[in-house]
């Protein structure tokens, strides 16, 4: 396992920038959940802006790179680019559609004209949220519709770290979240479909950030061990 602490080399970059063997990782995920915090914190540098209320802070696709954790120990020597968005699932319909309309081209640019990889998604989801207030499945459908692609995706509750609430109530919370993006519990409003399976199921991975340097870079280790052993298709 590398040492997650031992980073070097960060910077933010323009998508021109991005190389053939970086590992790209797309961070999507409502107004909140806390994209640009996760980058700043997997960087140890506040490189993005980030809003301590529920207001987007983030207008435009931005870049993060730096090397891959361990890399000065012998391990993979390839950067890892952070890609972060503006929030999908906006409340106003033109917050929605021109986020809708910058990752579109943000994927057409960088990913089909470039031919740049996606080493896979990080969707990120509040835990701290007293209700789901948009349950996960369905507004990535929506955000599927746009952005297609085939590469695996984890869903990654945030804000565990946010009091005064315990653990077993998030914890709850966690099983209900799990439970809606593998298609089996509420907030679905239609049955899942063999559409969904290809990039939700019963297997669908769930897993929590706590908001810590190494929790960040376990969150991106398990993308990137699901992408070797079982990704998901969202074509």
């Amino acid at each position: 396992m590398p040492d997650w602490r031992k980073l070097i080399n960060w910077k933010s970059v323009h998508e021109t920038d991005i190389k053939n063997d970086d590992i790209v990782i797309l961070l999507i995920g409502q107004t909140g959940t806390g994209k640009s915090t996760f980058i700043n914190t997997a960087t140890q540098r506040n490189l993005l802006a980030v809003h301590k209320l529920l207001k987007p802070c983030t207008t435009a696709v931005a870049h993060v790179r730096c090397n891959f954790p361990g890399s000065d120990d012998g391990g993979d020597a390839r950067g890892v680019v952070f890609v972060d968005t503006p929030p999908i699932g906006a409340d106003d319909l033109k917050g929605q559609e021109r986020a809708e309309k910058l990752i579109y081209k943000w994927k057409e640019d960088v990913l089909d004209k470039r031919r740049i990889k996606l080493a896979g998604i990080l969707y990120l989801y509040r835990i701290s949220d007293n209700r789901m207030p948009d349950p996960p499945l369905p507004q990535y459908r929506k955000f599927s519709e746009i952005f297609k692609t085939d590469v695996p995706i984890l869903l990654v509750t945030t804000m565990w770290e946010r009091p005064p609430e315990d653990d077993a109530l998030k914890e709850g919370r966690q099983k209900v979240i799990a439970s809606s993006w593998q298609g089996l519990g509420p907030g679905l409003k239609r049955k899942r479909t063999q559409a969904d399976l290809q990039y939700a199921g019963p297997d669908a991975p769930v897993t929590k950030h706590d908001g810590t340097h190494d929790s960040a870079w376990r969150v991106v280790d398990e993308l990137l061990a699901r992408r070797l052993s079982k990704p998901n298709a969202l074509s």
